[in-house]
């Protein structure tokens, strides 16, 4: 780091003479000696309304070279731009000194991060208005224009100060509408009535991609209620419908032909103010994507084709309760902002977590979802499965670049569970990918308890461990109302739910052969700190906290070895409680409690703490570490609870990076159009062969091709790794249009293993299938699949 004297700086020259239609949101800068490179703190800025930011400059005084580019960030992990800068001369006349981009984008009410793609050479200096962060300007239209959005003017806006929009005013026996104080009132008066409210004003008619955002305020009556909006209005059978309860749950729903259907259901969110609170909420809606957000914070994400157009009406729902009161503040529905979509991209129907990343429209379609290293992503198939993948769940590459993943569930037919005489399997198997990849933290499956079975009696899910060739019990955590169990896990396989063979229940069972292990965590997702780093752990930026309360099981003596024979230990013999608001499906109030059902037995266990600070920076790797307690020794008799109860703590042994027992995280591979995968559990070499439309063939011994394909992933005798993939792919947007011919062949048995399964999963514009077969002995080739991009 380079510190130079007497640079000067003051106001950042391009809008001397300050036009009527610019305002300066930020500046820090300053006047004094400047260090030229990795600003400690984050240049952020707070929006409280929403903007269109004009231009954002930066400040390079010890780098005259060509500028990058520069982008922003929300604290939802949300990324704009970045775009290319243009060079301005500095003080002096030195060249590019100033970075600068002229985005003309809209943003909503919150705080951002600008993000520098050179912070090497990014100016700062500790003295006022810098303080640690990289020298910055940020303009925007002024506050008068905030209603424009980047690409045109509102296609309509109604802050309800007057009626000339025409929304209907009644006041009737089951519901009243009207105009006071600024707010348009609507009242479900009794239980089990919707409301809904439309203006006689054209502008809300017929639209089919926009952006629409609405306060909404909860004036009276009961929490248990929903209010929203209704959009893609064909007539009054058939509509989407995103909704939100005072109780602090958002769904997504349609109607078609007048009956309701599910897309997203209930779930819960920290972004929701409860009760008599006020809440902004906002829908991006392209084509068969739609995004929700709820206060600046995206929530959801879901797809469907149902309505191509339609109108937009206001919504307030009642349940059992009536007097539902609700306000509608502020409607705005404009253009979408050029480039500015959000992921994980989802298939099918599905969401996202409380945070996301901003990429082109997904390309895929069916039961997938993508998702980068820093981002969540959940995935909900037509058939009820849900995963739900935490940020920071992905690997990165083997560079150290973010990593990205496809998510895919499917229906197998290809293996039956295959159980011992207690227990029976229950409902469909489903083959959920990718295999062959360990995943930095835990994954969420969860799958439907079909109808006709007893939750009672269901126990959790069954796995297949193609390396021993049994199927594997994982005691789960069954939601009764919901008809759902779930498992967390760290690799993907396939998965049938399990339940008792006779008549007994779950609980009465786990009772007479186990116990539970009890753990809680009360801290709050994005709080607290500094981080406290191990000894020789450095560059750490002090950021607020991510803490993971967790458990190591070391060994077990079981009491009965019947019992756990039957029994699959938790992920790596870890059992972990998050911290609350870590994601949109864990637990929203404190404390995060995990229950865990282990056979009866003498166990050796040591409790710790992980922790990592919440990074918002793309460009900045946060620090993470664990602290370990000494292992000790627990007896666990049939019925007994032992809880760890929620305790964090900072001292013992010090682990830098990830949890202190377990396996670490494999690297991901390539995606794009094409990506093909191969995985096998057997001490052998199989290859992975994929001839593209001109005839040549991408394999270990032709690892490039011309037309982009290429093998990034290769498992060999000499450095094998069980369960590693080999992948083949082909990235987005380079795969040549004709048939592709996928095979597989048997080159080397580095250890006498004779046959050897394999599973080769395609995507293919989205379109997922997963293959399975048996290669007998070395030098056998068999073809896999033939697929065409049209």
């Amino acid at each position: 780091m380079i510190s130079l004297i007497g640079v000067a700086l003051g106001a950042y020259p391009y809008f001397q003479g300050s036009p009527t239609n610019e305002e300066l949101l930020a500046e820090y800068n300053n006047v004094g000696s400047v260090d030229c490179g990795n600003p400690p703190q984050l240049t952020t800025f707070t929006l409280s309304e929403s903007r269109t930011i004009t231009l954002i400059a930066t400040y390079h005084w010890c780098d005259t070279a060509a500028p990058g580019t520069i982008g922003l960030v929300d604290r939802t992990g949300r990324q704009y731009g970045p775009w290319q800068a243009v060079g301005r001369d500095g003080m002096g006349s030195k060249p590019n000194s100033y970075w600068e981009v002229k985005p003309n984008v809209q943003l909503p009410p919150g705080i951002y991060t600008v993000l520098d793609s050179r912070p090497e050479s990014w100016s700062w200096n500790n003295l006022d208005n810098s303080n640690g962060r990289g020298f910055a300007f940020i303009y925007a239209s002024s506050a008068s224009q905030a209603g424009t959005s980047g690409q045109g003017s509102v296609i309509f806006s109604d802050d309800f100060s007057d009626t000339r929009n025409g929304w209907p005013r009644y006041s009737i026996e089951d519901k009243s509408c009207y105009y006071e104080n600024g707010k348009y009132h609507m009242i479900a008066i009794p239980s089990s009535k919707n409301v809904y409210a439309h203006p006689t004003a054209e502008g809300l008619n017929d639209l089919d991609d926009f952006v629409l955002e609405v306060g909404a305020i909860q004036e009276g009556g009961p929490d248990k209620n929903e209010f929203g909006l209704v959009f893609r209005k064909v007539d009054g059978q058939n509509f989407y419908n995103f909704v939100i309860k005072g109780l602090g749950e958002y769904s997504f729903w349609k109607l078609v032909d007048g009956s309701w259907k599910k897309i997203i259901d209930w779930t819960e969110s920290p972004a929701i103010n409860m009760g008599q609170a006020s809440n902004k909420l906002k829908i991006e809606c392209q084509g068969e994507r739609f995004a929700f957000y709820i206060n600046g914070i995206k929530v959801a994400e879901a797809y469907d084709n149902s309505f191509e157009s339609g109108d937009i009406d206001l919504f307030v729902g009642s349940f059992e309760e009536g007097n539902v009161h609700i306000s509608f503040d502020n409607l705005q529905v404009y253009p979408l902002p050029g480039g500015t979509t959000s992921t994980g991209t989802t298939g099918t129907t599905g969401t996202t977590g409380t945070t996301g990343t901003t990429t082109q429209p997904p390309q895929t379609t069916g039961n997938t979802v993508t998702v980068d290293s820093s981002s969540p992503g959940t995935l909900s198939s037509a058939e009820g499965v849900r995963l739900d993948i935490p940020a920071g769940a992905v690997p990165p590459k083997d560079d150290g670049t973010s990593g990205t993943m496809v998510f895919t569930v499917e229906k197998s037919t290809a293996t039956s569970p295959s159980l011992p005489s207690d227990f029976v399997p229950v409902g469909e198997t489903y083959q959920v990918g990718p295999e062959g990849f360990v995943f930095a933290s835990p994954i969420r499956l969860t799958l439907p308890i079909p109808e006709g079975v007893d939750p009672s009696t269901v126990l959790g899910l069954t796995t297949f461990n193609a390396s021993t060739g049994t199927w594997e019990l994982i005691p789960g955590v069954v939601d009764v109302e919901a008809r759902t169990v779930s498992i967390e896990t760290t690799h993907f396989s396939p998965y049938s739910i399990f339940g008792l063979s006779g008549s007994t229940t779950a609980d009465d069972y786990q009772k007479a052969n186990g116990g539970w292990i009890i753990i809680s965590n009360n801290h709050n997702y994005e709080t607290g700190g500094p981080f406290v780093p191990c000894p020789g752990q450095d560059r750490c930026r002090g950021q607020p906290l991510h803490v993971e309360h967790g458990l190591c099981i070391k060994s077990v003596v079981f009491d009965d070895p019947s019992v756990a024979s039957a029994w699959s230990p938790p992920t790596f013999w870890q059992i972990l409680a998050h911290d609350c608001g870590y994601n949109d499906w864990m637990q929203v109030r404190c404390p995060v409690v995990t229950r865990y059902w282990v056979p009866a037995g003498t166990y050796r266990i040591a409790e710790y703490t992980f922790v990592s600070e919440v990074n918002h920076d793309p460009l900045y790797v946060p620090c993470s570490n664990a602290w370990s307690k000494p292992t000790q020794t627990y007896v666990i008799r049939p019925g007994d609870e032992l809880d760890f109860g929620d305790s964090i703590f900072f001292t013992g042994t010090c682990t830098t990076g990830g949890y202190p027992c377990g396996r670490p995280a494999t690297t991901s591979v390539g995606t794009g159009d094409v990506q093909v995968t191969l995985t096998w559990q057997a001490e052998a070499d199989i290859d992975l062969y994929v001839e593209d439309p001109t005839g040549e063939t991408v394999s270990y011994s032709n690892t490039e091709v011309s037309s982009g394909g290429q093998l990034d992933r290769d498992n060999l005798c000499s450095n094998f790794e069980m369960g590693r993939p080999e992948n083949i792919f082909w990235p987005e947007g380079g795969a040549p249009q004709g048939v592709y011919k996928v095979s597989v062949n048997y080159y080397s048995d580095c250890a006498d293993v004779g046959a050897v399964g394999w599973t080769v999963r395609t995507i293919v514009g989205g379109q997922v299938k997963t293959y399975t077969g048996t290669l007998n002995e070395v030098g056998d080739t068999q073809e896999v699949a033939t697929f065409e991009i049209l």
